[in-house]
């Protein structure tokens, strides 16, 4: 396939894949009363991380005011709990409960199921080559974007 061929069908694929697992994902985190964000967060913390409110802000983007709010609602569902550090009071770290360890592992396993039916579709052979030429592709987002 020639580049601009497969720029074309890269254009108009990766959205519809990216939207219908969106999508997807969406609607399973809203049964659970939970917003995309505070998902990363417990994902962020899973299985037993600890992890300070600036870090949480680094990754997601956002302001520290911003996590503040999310991690508010995450402790009052008990999903984790918010410790200051004993060498730096300034320092705040989250937690994540048993009830956030269990929405997580529920979540992943929901994500499992629909990987396996989008894919459904490919062989073992397909499925590894898809595999590497995705570890390909992240590899080079980060330089990518330099």
């Amino acid at each position: 396939m020639k580049k601009q061929e497969f720029l074309k069908e890269m254009a108009c694929l990766a959205p519809k894949m990216a939207r219908e697992f969106i999508s997807r994902q969406v609607k399973n985190i809203e049964k659970k009363n939970l917003t995309m964000s505070q998902v990363l967060i417990l994902e962020m913390l899973y299985p037993d991380h600890k992890v300070i409110m600036k870090h949480i802000a680094d990754v997601l983007k956002i302001s520290t005011p911003a996590v503040t709010g999310l991690v508010d609602k995450l402790e009052k569902m008990d999903y984790i709990a918010r410790n200051r550090d004993s060498k730096d009071r300034r320092v705040i770290k989250i937690e994540i409960m048993e009830l956030g360890i269990e929405i997580v592992e529920k979540i992943q396993e929901q994500r499992m199921k629909m990987i396996e039916e989008f894919f459904s579709v490919l062989d073992e052979d397909e499925r590894e080559m898809y595999i590497k030429i995705i570890r390909k592709v992240v590899g080079n987002l980060g330089k990518a974007n330099k």
